[in-house]
């Protein structure tokens, strides 16, 4: 994480604008990505076990002929050996109790935390509207806030691109809540961002295509970049 003080085209020189940056990090970092992980992981232990051993078996890296949307986030590339899927089914039960038990995973709580995370996405955008055609949370350019919802967002969105594997929504089922929150002004802007602030696939214009074709927003691929007077900034 960039620090705030530090000269970044993430972080607004306005101090006004400053101060509302890291209050909506604070926000999305401390409430938002926790009840993420809360209903993501719920959702994920209450499908069918071999598609949460897929999920949690999934081999990270870059796939060697770009995205294809329908298979999942960008950087999924199959699975890993079958010997070790093997080894994660017959863990399943106890990774799923350990992280059941450290995190609060069950319905009740998921129930809550969805509550919660709608609320916030209720507050996005609303301060969306009110910014009006300026298109991000703060001011008139891309900040660190933007970036905190769409990364903190990404284990109920399942963006195409996202830097690990995720599922694509489509298997997840329609009771998944990333189908609604899809839906919404918050979720349409997450998306947005990474459509907007990603560097195209490795697969190259090829791979950008099947990414747009395949996803409500088109998302990019291993990394992304937000230009500012020659400085950089990752999504």
């Amino acid at each position: 994480m960039v620090a705030s003080s530090s000269p970044s085209p993430l972080y607004p020189s306005d101090p006004s604008e400053l101060r509302e940056v890291e209050q909506l990090e604070e926000l999305f970092s401390r409430k938002l990505g926790v009840w993420a992980r809360v209903v993501a992981y719920h959702h994920l232990f209450s499908m069918d076990p071999a598609h949460a051993v897929d999920t949690l078996a999934a081999k990270q890296g870059p796939p060697a002929s770009g995205p294809d949307p329908r298979a999942g986030s960008s950087r999924g590339s199959g699975g890993l050996p079958g010997w070790q899927v093997g080894f994660v089914r017959a863990c399943l039960p106890l990774l799923r109790g350990a992280i059941s038990k450290g995190y609060r995973v069950n319905a009740e709580n998921a129930a809550t935390c969805l509550k919660r995370i709608r609320e916030v996405f209720d507050q996005v955008g609303e301060r969306l509207s009110r910014n009006g055609s300026r298109g991000y949370l703060v001011g008139g350019r891309f900040s660190a806030a933007d970036l905190t919802f769409a990364a903190l967002a990404a284990p109920l969105l399942l963006p195409p691109a996202y830097g690990a594997y995720l599922p694509p929504l489509e298997a997840c089922g329609p009771d998944h809540p990333g189908t609604e929150l899809r839906r919404t002004p918050a979720g349409q802007h997450a998306m947005r961002m990474y459509e907007l602030h990603r560097e195209p696939p490795a697969g190259g214009p090829a791979a950008a295509a099947a990414v747009a074709a395949g996803s409500g927003a088109a998302a990019a691929g291993n990394g992304a970049a937000v230009g500012d007077g020659g400085a950089a900034s990752r999504l």
